[in-house]
């Protein structure tokens, strides 16, 4: 048997347990309420391997062009910088 949240539930055998499902979270977690580079972004998250335009473009009051170290929001050049995976062809 297993606890948690006051739930009970009871398991024929451990091939019931493989699997773990998130159904929910509170509080604050530092990776979603804490400025951040785009591409570490939990709300819009990138393919960093192979970013493309249209995932890339969407942003969280909370995204930092990797680029620029200023806003996602603010930066002018966010339709190319939108792609920025941190890997070292964007280093200057």
């Amino acid at each position: 048997k297993v606890r948690a949240f006051g739930h009970e539930r009871t398991f024929l055998d451990d091939s019931d347990m493989d699997d773990v499902e998130v159904v929910g979270a509170r509080g604050d977690d530092i990776a979603r309420n804490a400025p951040h580079a785009r591409f570490d972004c939990l709300t819009h998250k990138m393919n960093k391997e192979k970013p493309e335009l249209a995932t890339c473009l969407p942003i969280c009051d909370l995204c930092f062009c990797w680029v620029c170290d200023e806003p996602a929001k603010t930066c002018k050049q966010w339709q190319a910088h939108c792609l920025c995976n941190g890997s070292g062809e964007w280093t200057a």
